[in-house]
């Protein structure tokens, strides 16, 4: 019923414009045809079902259009032109020529003659029409693939976008919840330290942020950095200098701002640096220092730059002293727990004043000991620090031992340098060397030629404080009352045991492992557990008055 069928009727689609009444009608194409409609358009005739079995897919546009694709042919029969697409057939947009039907051209009413169509082929030589005059139109099967292929690509990017706003949802609402949880901590940490400050009697006076960026020039000028915060060079509206130490935002830095507070803000000292003042804005935490012109003791003592024996005997004796204050004579029993030469700082007359009481413990007079974590720095913890077991003051004690180790040979206790294995951990060298009475191997040898009869006396009676100060034992180490009396030599020191055997585990360890404060800490508790010397009964030193 295809082409070959209207061109029987007088209706071929090469002369259609010959024989129909419609102007620019389309021509030319394979599988366009023609089939016989009612006078009215609207009812096929017997011709439509044959048509139809032949070519299944055929489509045309005679109700689509308003019926304006039923041409009137000249023959008396009304037909509409009706498009047969192949199975091979294609649209291709740079070609003159589609491969699909185009649809037809409106055309003129009908007429109401019917004939029935007969198959009609159409002529090569029928001329090709321009391509303003036509309208592609796809084939059904292309039409419904297209159509899924653009129903699946919508479900793909709507399931994408569906995606995308759901994870941003869900990452703005984390944000909103820990936003919210911070400034409720925020909240909660400014009430409680509020109360904290409140509770502390006599504190020095309370500075804002804005004057003490106004103090140190916008934080400009750094004098030193540690742990927790980093310390700037200020100065107040009356000229003094001061040192002010920045906090980090950390718990650490908050639980190191009120052990300071708590320590050094309600006391005074000479050998003790003094609190000024203090910043407790937000997460924003300050101390104000006085300032100390010649620094901590190591930029002097382990550089090329050599401290006189006068001057080390007067920082050891400051120190003591300081110590002894924390110790004995406050309201408080203060463990300072971090004495290292970093932690000694001089003034313009080298005079020393322990500082840095971030690592403090506060008891009451009444106790001996209290419970703590581990605290201080490798090299400078007693024994019983490592171990985790309750502290005393002794421990202050054993660290002041190793810094008057230091002030004597001018070198760390732990020297990664020196290329003689047996001398890498000193005091236990230093102990050796002492059995031999061989002084000088253990004093600085910068001071060797420098040093007379009395300052030689005085080296001697140092190293025997400072071993009696490491003994593993804590109840064998002296009182820092009793190290102030034996410098300034109120009493005798007698000779004291070397059976250091925490100094020789030390010593027996690799490097790397002395470095770090939990260095085989389950080895020494075995030592512990089986009750070494270090853990015997206390050795007995006596004070003899001069």
């Amino acid at each position: 019923m295809c082409n070959t069928q209207c061109a029987s009727l007088n209706c071929t689609i090469p002369n259609l414009s010959s024989f129909c009444q419609a102007p620019n009608v389309l021509s030319g194409t394979p599988g366009m045809g023609c089939l016989n409609t009612d006078g009215n358009g609207t009812v096929p005739t017997n011709g439509t079902k044959p048509f139809k079995e032949k070519c299944p897919t055929s489509y045309s546009y005679s109700k689509d259009d308003a019926g304006s694709a039923v041409i009137p042919c000249k023959t008396g029969s009304d037909y509409e032109v009706v498009f047969c697409p192949t199975s091979n057939q294609t649209y291709n947009s740079t070609s003159d020529q589609p491969s699909l039907s185009p649809s037809p051209s409106p055309s003129p009413s009908r007429s109401n003659q019917t004939t029935s169509p007969t198959p009609s082929t159409p002529s090569p030589a029928s001329p090709t029409p321009s391509r303003s005059n036509r309208t592609i139109s796809p084939s059904p099967s292309n039409q419904t693939i297209n159509h899924s292929t653009s129903f699946s690509g919508w479900k793909l990017g709507i399931s994408i976008a569906s995606g995308v706003f759901l994870f941003i949802v869900s990452c703005l609402v984390c944000i909103l919840v820990v936003r919210r949880r911070f400034f409720q901590s925020m909240n909660l940490d400014k009430d409680e330290e509020c109360a904290f400050l409140e509770s502390l009697p006599g504190l020095p006076p309370r500075f804002s942020c804005k004057d003490l960026d106004v103090a140190t020039n916008h934080f400009s000028k750094i004098l030193g950095e540690g742990g927790f915060g980093t310390v700037y060079e200020g100065a107040l509206p009356d000229g003094s200098k001061v040192a002010v130490k920045r906090l980090g935002a950390s718990r650490q830095g908050q639980k190191e701002f009120r052990a300071e507070v708590a320590t050094i803000g309600g006391i005074n000292h000479l050998r003790l640096v003094r609190l000024w003042g203090f910043c407790s804005e937000g997460a924003d935490r300050m101390l104000v220092y006085e300032f100390m012109k010649n620094g901590s003791l190591d930029r002097w003592l382990f550089r090329d730059t050599v401290l006189d024996w006068a001057v080390r005997y007067q920082i050891a004796t400051d120190t003591a002293q300081g110590l002894c204050y924390l110790h004995r004579d406050c309201r408080f029993k203060i463990i300072h727990l971090d004495v290292k030469p970093q932690n000694i700082l001089l003034d313009h007359q080298f005079r020393a004043k322990v500082a840095d009481f971030g690592m403090s413990k506060l008891f009451d007079r009444e106790m001996t000991e209290v419970e703590t974590r581990t605290r201080g720095t490798p090299g400078y913890m007693a024994p019983e620090c490592l171990l985790q077991t309750a502290i005393t003051v002794k421990c202050d004690v054993y660290s002041y031992g190793m810094v008057l180790l230091e002030l004597v040979s001018g070198r760390k206790n732990l020297d990664m340098n020196n290329a003689a294995i047996e001398k890498l951990y000193f005091p236990a060298w230093a102990a050796e060397q002492m059995q031999r009475q061989s002084w000088s191997d253990i004093s600085d040898v910068r001071l060797n030629g420098d040093l007379s009869a009395e300052d030689w006396e005085q080296v001697r009676r140092v190293v025997k404080i400072a071993m009696w100060c490491i003994q593993d034992n804590p109840r064998s180490r002296p009182s820092m009352g009793k190290v102030v009396q034996m410098l300034e030599g109120l009493v005798d020191v007698n000779d004291p045991p070397l059976q250091f055997d925490f100094l020789k585990f030390v010593a027996d360890q690799p490097a790397s492992s002395i470095c770090t404060s939990n260095a085989n800490v389950s080895s020494l508790s075995r030592r512990k557990s089986q009750k070494e010397s270090y853990c015997q009964p206390d050795s007995e030193l006596s004070l003899t008055p001069r």
